[in-house]
């Protein structure tokens, strides 16, 4: 398949930066000042513990060899023991982690793609009208509000004023609902050869905004403060998938101004060309041009961007992680680095940055793959 070719590629070409990452985050012990065996277990260290964690370090050899016998265990899954109570494998800490970090980097990403697709478009094909300047203004107030400022807000929304909240969405669905219908039944009342296209379609969007405007009110989730539930655990996926709500919101809020300008942008370019313009001449729909002629040319900054936004979102799950008590990566690396838990620090960081190098590949093998214009090289 072109798309694992593509992929395998790409993947092998960010071979270097891993290994310069994994460089990095090994030599971080030898930039300490003082006994790395000392930070480690603390003032009240005996000589015998010292000796044991050296030991376990390879402290007494040369960097290059223990660099080299880091390395190696690594690539087998060997990445070493915490000596930092509770003492465990870095590997298996590693292991219970990561799944909730890659869960809510996931969640995110699919909300931010799922909104911010559609309001690129939709803000696009109404340049200059009253819903593109709705749009930019959403953008620009969201992308002024911090990570973890949004995630208080939406505490504050969902958890402390959840009945208030559930109210305010109710009144303001119908007030939008109502004003479709409105603007439609005054559209409709002209001659037909002065009634705007969009008639329809505005009823249309009135019943969609009605119909979740009732589903959200009768079924409104009642979302934790705290806490998450996994998968695996007695109450399986819905708990899990409330617990991960806020959090995935949070992030997902902080990446969908940036992906919704970049659709945009790109859609208002690719509706200014000419085979756009001869596909309305021979009278198609429009959602049928959106959907075979402006969409896929238009995900090309897109792809870019979520590709760095998956590094923006691993940080950001640093802070969102330690709001909503999250037991994922974020927590581990910051509680690691408080700790000066050294072998924590270095596997984690390394397990991020593969993660990382991973997604980067697999969205460039997805641009590749969406615009043959790229080279496969």
């Amino acid at each position: 398949m072109r798309f694992v070719r593509l992929f395998s590629r790409r993947l092998l070409t960010l071979v270097p930066v891993l290994f310069g990452v994994s460089l990095a985050t090994f030599f971080l012990i030898d930039l300490v000042p003082g006994d790395p065996a000392a930070i480690v277990l603390g003032a009240n260290a005996t000589p015998e513990q010292l000796e044991i964690v050296r030991d376990e370090l390879n402290l007494d050899q040369p960097a290059p060899q223990r660099y080299i016998s880091w390395l190696s265990g690594a690539l087998t899954g060997d990445l070493g023991r915490s000596y930092v109570p509770p003492e465990q494998s870095v590997a298996e800490a590693i292991a219970s982690r990561l799944p909730v970090t890659f869960e809510l980097a996931i969640a995110a990403m699919l909300i931010a793609t799922l909104v911010s697709i559609p309001l690129g478009l939709l803000a696009a094909l109404r340049e200059g009208e009253p819903m593109d300047a709705f749009v930019n203004a959403v953008v620009i107030i969201t992308v002024s509000i911090a990570a973890f400022l949004m995630g208080l807000l939406l505490i504050y929304a969902f958890v402390l004023h959840a009945d208030g909240t559930r109210t305010a969405t109710l009144v303001g669905g119908l007030l939008i609902a109502a004003g479709l219908a409105a603007t439609a039944l005054r559209e409709r009342r002209r001659p037909r050869t002065d009634r705007a296209p969009r008639t329809r379609s505005r009823l249309v969007s009135g019943a969609v905004v009605l119909a979740a405007t009732l589903i959200l009110w009768r079924f409104w989730p009642q979302l934790p403060r705290q806490g998450f539930s996994r998968l695996t655990a007695e109450r399986g996926v819905l708990e899990n998938l409330r617990s991960v709500a806020l959090p995935a919101m949070t992030l997902a809020l902080v990446e969908i101004p940036v992906l919704t300008t970049a659709v945009r942008s790109d859609a208002i370019a690719t509706l200014q060309q000419d085979y756009v313009r001869f596909a309305r001449s021979r009278g198609l729909s429009t959602g049928y041009i959106m959907r075979r002629h402006v969409l896929k040319p238009s995900m090309m900054t897109f792809l870019a961007i979520a590709g760095v936004s998956v590094g923006r979102l691993l940080g950001g799950a640093v802070i969102v992680e330690t709001i909503f008590g999250l037991p994922g990566m974020g927590s581990l690396i910051v509680n690691a680095v408080a700790n000066k838990d050294f072998r924590m620090v270095q596997g984690a960081v390394l397990v991020v940055a593969a993660f990382y190098v991973a997604m980067n590949a697999v969205v460039d093998a997805a641009a590749r793959y969406i615009d043959p214009r790229i080279s496969d090289g």
